[in-house]
């Protein structure tokens, strides 16, 4: 069967996007039914990857900004990750300049998967054949960053090895990394293989590494140096050629949990910093929520509708999350069997109150939600200004919930400046600003 060429597949997304403007309920149902009326003969995955490309390179972002966030784009990421061809770096190399071009655009929220940098650093530490150390608090993805860093190396064809240093035994560790002979001890009836023999010449992550005893620490940073282990029990070395990823939380660093030799053997001080959910919260809270909402939706098989609003991005910033995104999908899944209960689409304060604690409730940033408590009522030559002078975080909801408002009445911006006796230099100079801030 003959394949679509890319000339098809431009023309194919230009006509999903005039359905779009001509049918407002377009789903990944509606897609897949156009792909089989039009007879498109690759994974809809890919077509989907290719309709966002061309969205975005052909400024008609808009039309699909609030199509395939979740249900289409985690079919997407997960389609692309779990290939194993090798054209697979390059999709993952075009998927991270592609973000570049999309958070121009203020198109990010359409790909939550490459939202953020952490891609595009994974993207240039796998190009490198050096150890790595990912830093983050417990939840912050450090796994899911190692397996990302492996796929689009070198090494994806070649085995990728998790060790986790805190879910085995500490009598185990040794012979689990390295291997035992036969007779080796006390049960060892047969020869095994290690984690770092297994692995060949792919990659070996070792998650906790602070959590692992120095003894064997300094085994490990002999076999970084020598590139040889010895199995338990046997006299026989062997070569390895294996990279190492090592995953530790900062209290461990800061602890000395670590020998400072083996630090220096993962590229210190050079580390992969993994920001925790309060970072992320303080620099896209929005995205951070929209992402887990849609996580927790899923695990409660959910797919109603679900909206929210400034409120709640406030209520949930006040909250410490030491469980980081876990903790935040958690009581996201609780708050949206509330809101179920009481027949409601709108995601409430109130549906998540019972789950932070009373000391949280209390020490409330009050004087941050009346920042935002009379943006309606403001003429929108202030509310530029006001945004500017609020907390970051939330200027572009502010000036876009203006903006909406000014649509609702049927006006324009400068038809609104206008009548607010604003003069023509400053009308343009107010746009501007408002472009800069709303997109």
């Amino acid at each position: 069967m003959k394949k679509n060429t890319e000339k098809d597949v431009d023309a194919l997304c230009e006509k999903v996007i005039n359905a779009i403007q001509k049918k407002p309920v377009f789903n990944k149902e509606s897609l897949l039914e156009f792909l089989k009326k039009e007879k498109y003969k690759e994974p809809y995955e890919i077509f989907i990857f290719n309709l966002i490309s061309f969205a975005a390179w052909q400024g008609k972002q808009e039309y699909i900004q609030n199509l395939f966030i979740h249900d289409c784009f985690d079919d997407v990421k997960n389609y692309y990750m779990n290939l194993n061809k090798e054209a697979l770096p390059d999709i993952l190399a075009s998927l991270c300049l592609l973000s570049q071009g999309i958070n121009d655009l203020g198109f990010s929220k359409v790909v939550p998967f490459v939202k953020d940098e952490w891609l595009m650093r994974a993207y240039d530490d796998a190009q490198t054949d050096d150890n790595l150390l990912i830093v983050g608090e417990t939840g912050t993805g450090k796994q899911a960053m190692a397996e990302t860093i492996h796929i689009m190396s070198e090494r994806r064809k070649l085995p990728f090895e998790e060790f986790n240093c805190v879910a085995i035994p500490e009598g185990l560790l040794e012979s689990e990394l390295f291997g035992h002979e036969k007779g080796a001890f006390t049960g060892a009836v047969r020869e095994t293989v290690g984690k770092l023999e297994s692995a060949k010449s792919g990659t070996v992550f070792l998650d906790e590494l602070g959590k692992m005893p120095q003894y064997l620490q300094a085994k490990i940073l002999k076999v970084m140096d020598v590139k040889f282990i010895t199995p338990v029990g046997s006299l026989k070395r062997k070569p390895i050629k294996c990279r190492f990823i090592g995953a530790v939380q900062p209290d461990d660093i800061k602890n000395k949990k670590i020998l400072p030799d083996l630090l220096y053997r993962f590229g210190a001080p050079v580390y992969v910093h993994m920001p925790n959910l309060r970072e992320r919260m303080a620099i896209n809270p929005y995205m951070v929520v929209e992402s887990s909402l849609q996580k927790a939706k899923k695990r409660l098989k959910y797919s109603g509708e679900i909206k929210f609003n400034d409120q709640l991005i406030l209520f949930l910033q006040k909250h410490n999350y030491p469980g980081n995104y876990r903790e935040l999908e958690n009581i996201l899944r609780y708050g949206i069997q509330r809101m179920i209960k009481a027949n409601r689409i709108k995601l409430l304060p109130e549906d998540i109150t019972p789950l932070l604690s009373q000391e949280q409730k209390a020490s409330g940033d009050t004087e941050k939600a009346d920042a935002f408590a009379d943006v309606d009522d403001m003429p929108l030559k202030d509310v530029v200004n006001h945004a500017e002078a609020a907390a970051l975080k939330l200027k572009e909801s502010i000036v876009r919930r203006k903006l909406e408002q000014v649509k609702a009445a049927g006006g324009s911006v400068f038809s609104v400046l206008a009548k607010e006796c604003v003069e023509a230099k400053a009308r343009q100079n107010i746009y501007k600003k408002i472009v800069s801030l709303a997109g």
